[in-house]
């Protein structure tokens, strides 16, 4: 294989092991929607999905949800967006599912981050980093 056809066979894999990971996350409207939040430009859970999509919103928003999953899961969130900088919109958000019972409990915590910079009219670009 040519060297240019091994980097873009690696990116796409990449992108691709991004995206599986982010799918993770699971909110209030996520889970009323199926799943459905990719094109949701106006929420914070774009921070998780699509953070390209906040940037066209101006706007300064704080949300927070904790949720009971059929699953023995107890979920809470918080997330700050800011997209008010013509520079850079950015957003933070915080996850912490609780699973199972009092004897065998499992607690995850992630912590995302996700910056969007507007190319012009209808086209942004953004990046998302999960730990």
């Amino acid at each position: 294989m040519k060297p240019m056809k091994k980097t873009i066979l690696s990116s796409l894999v990449f992108v691709w092991a991004t995206a599986a990971f982010a799918q993770e996350f699971e909110g209030t409207r996520g889970i009323a929607l199926s799943g459905a939040l990719r094109g949701t430009v106006g929420l914070n859970e774009s921070i998780y999905y699509n953070p390209a999509a906040f940037a066209f919103n101006q706007k300064y928003s704080i949300e927070a949800q904790s949720f009971y999953a059929p699953s023995h899961t107890w979920v809470y969130n918080a997330s700050i967006l800011d997209t008010t900088n013509d520079f850079l919109a950015a957003g933070f958000g915080y996850t912490r599912k609780i699973r199972g019972s009092e004897e065998n409990r499992e607690i995850i915590n992630a912590f995302h981050l996700a910056g969007s910079k507007i190319f012009g009219q209808s086209f942004s670009v953004g990046l998302t980093t999960k730990y």
